[in-house]
């Protein structure tokens, strides 16, 4: 008797017919990259307008502390899951430095320079698998995002940056 089409299995499916496997990891990431996304566009609102005392500024600077609070949940929501796939390691390297970054603002753009640098090494993923390919397509899509983010105004260099301070782990 044969299968009806319709069926749910996905078992008697060629290995690169099914999708990725998706973790609690990849979909944090998946959610990461519109609110880095938000977050850079709502530092850019604030930059162009500067302070002010009128009112759409205070407008723009909540949208500011609310996309950096969904950011800062998303970034601890991914360095505390739990790692069930070897190939959530890059996503979760990217978290850290986005963490990273935040935290040392004055260090930030090194450390991304750092990170661009050692990318093919620390932040890829190798294999054909649908979820290697998946997580790769993650990774490719937030390198410029990052970038955008490390350009950002609040990431000035203050006095004493310093290249050979800055350690990728």
């Amino acid at each position: 008797m044969n299968k009806p089409l319709h069926s749910t299995s996905v078992a008697h499916l060629p290995a690169m017919l099914v999708g990725p496997r998706e973790t609690e990891i990849s979909r944090a990431f998946t959610m990461l990259l519109p609110v880095l996304t938000a977050y850079i566009r709502a530092e850019r609102e604030l930059e162009d307008v500067g302070f002010s005392l009128d009112p759409a500024y205070s407008a723009w600077h909540h949208d500011s502390d609310a996309a950096q609070d969904r950011l800062s949940d998303l970034v601890r929501a991914l360095r505390s899951a739990p790692a069930s796939s070897p190939l959530d390691a890059p996503l979760r390297r990217v978290a850290l430095v986005i963490h990273k970054m935040r935290c040392d603002p004055e260090k930030a753009r090194v450390l991304h320079e750092t990170m661009d640098a050692k990318f093919e090494a620390r932040f890829q993923v190798s294999g054909s698998s649908p979820t290697a390919k998946h997580r790769q397509m993650l990774l490719a899509f937030c390198r410029p995002i990052l970038a955008q983010f490390a350009a950002l105004p609040l990431f000035d260099a203050g006095p004493g940056d310093d290249a050979d301070m800055v350690a990728l782990t």
